[in-house]
């Protein structure tokens, strides 16, 4: 069965006008990745450049598309705060939006609402301080509700940069509250939204509720804005691993979602496409928080997995072998206890750290290795360090333990937090 459209997505590239540039690298590796698909509609979740339009970046991803789809198919754009963003912040705050539409040659109407092969497309731009003001947020209300009169019971697919909050991965962090209360009188909206750069193999990276909402990733870095300690401003460990997009195809009774890592062209989890069937019942949503939740095992350790300390130049470091899971380990949590006096075990603290889920397959390690907070450990105590695995749903896995005495003269060195762990 063919699908009424094929749609690619792509979205944060953060771009500067040359091809050496780490976005616009990725953006050609993403567009000539979708060129077979032939797809009809090509939609960008903003951040295409990086300080304002005024530079070429924009020019140039026209340039990749005329190259891939010589064809010209529709370009659905919202801007992002590095498209709006200038060098100068002094400059006339109203020229970047308008600046950025032109360059992409689409309408400076924001919201701006178009019809294709019968289904709504809906894009909206935040202001130039990551906002979207109650009159804006009317303004939206408005369109949705001539889509939703229009065409009722079929999707409406909204595009905006920043995410609904507390829907998908990232939204806690980086979503509005003013675009979920809107949606949520919305059943039929399709959330598309950027920003976040959370890596797709997050199961949680699509979201139904109310509505449904997924997030785009990046091609430029990843990101996790949770509280993990080998995380830098939010940006993962190799986190150039973490370049992605997405193919999607429309059918009359149901959507198919495709991830892709751009690097090595490789489609994520394959046999775990998102889809979900059309018209959206909220009563019955594919892809509940709760209701996936409840359907998964926790992680667990090699029968004969082992973890060790090891000191290096004033660090601690813990080495395991990873767990297994059916789908993936997200996270690790490294806790430590240290014996008093009276032989009982106190906390000392706990830390926890972002896997390797993300990156190339080929790349991905048999052992972790992660370098533990300088306050964790009290030197000449004995301590009991207990490692657990948790899966990206939060379920936790039986710990391994070991227990040790840190040398009574170690010295700890502060860990630089001003690491670039992109790299």
């Amino acid at each position: 069965m063919e699908p009424i459209l094929k749609i690619g997505i792509v979205s944060d590239s953060q771009g500067y006008d040359v091809m050496e540039d780490w976005g616009m690298s990725n953006m050609e590796k993403a567009l000539k990745m979708l060129a077979p698909y032939k797809p009809d509609i090509i939609i960008s979740g903003g951040d295409i450049a990086d300080l304002g339009a005024y530079h070429g970046a924009i020019t140039l991803y026209k340039e990749l598309c005329k190259k891939y789809f010589p064809y010209d198919p529709v370009q659905i754009a919202c801007a992002g705060n590095h498209d709006l963003w200038l060098a100068d912040r002094n400059a006339n705050r109203e020229i970047p939006f308008k600046s950025f539409c032109e360059k992409m040659g689409i309408s400076t109407e924001n919201p701006y609402h178009t019809v294709i092969n019968n289904y709504d497309f809906i894009t909206v731009s935040e202001d130039i301080n990551c906002n979207y003001t109650p009159e804006l947020v009317e303004k939206l209300a408005v369109k949705l509700e001539i889509a939703a009169k229009r065409n009722s019971g079929k999707p409406i697919f909204v595009l905006s940069h920043f995410p609904p909050k507390d829907t998908m991965s990232g939204s806690d962090h980086a979503g509005k509250t003013s675009l979920r209360e809107l949606f949520n009188k919305y059943p039929q909206v399709i959330s598309i939204s950027g920003h976040t750069h959370y890596p797709l193999e997050d199961e949680r990276c699509i979201w139904q509720g109310e509505f449904t909402a997924f997030t785009t990733s990046t091609l430029s870095y990843g990101c996790m804005a949770e509280d993990l300690f080998n995380v830098c401003n939010s940006i993962v460990p190799f986190a150039r691993e973490a370049v992605q997009a997405l193919y999607m195809e429309v059918f009359a009774d149901h959507i198919e979602i495709h991830r892709y890592n751009v690097e090595d062209f490789c489609e994520i989890k394959p046999d775990m496409v998102w889809s979900f069937a059309l018209p959206y019942d909220p009563a019955n949503p594919e892809y509940s928080i709760t209701r996936r939740a409840e359907k998964r095992n926790a992680p667990v350790f090699p029968e004969n997995a082992s973890l060790v300390l090891r000191y290096d130049y004033g660090f601690v470091y813990a080495v395991f072998d990873v767990a297994k899971h059916e789908d993936m380990v997200q996270y690790y949590c490294v806790e430590a206890a240290r014996k008093d006096a009276a032989g009982v075990y106190q906390t000392t603290g706990s830390a926890k750290f972002v896997s390797d889920f993300y990156r190339l397959n080929s790349n991905k390690a048999k052992r972790m290795f992660f370098k533990l907070p300088e306050d964790l450990l009290i030197p000449g105590e004995i301590h009991k360090i207990s490692v657990y695995a948790i899966e990206s749903f939060g379920r936790k896995s039986e710990p391994l333990v070991i227990e040790r005495v840190i040398p009574p003269d170690w010295r700890f060195k502060a860990i630089d937090p001003q690491c670039m762990p992109q790299e």
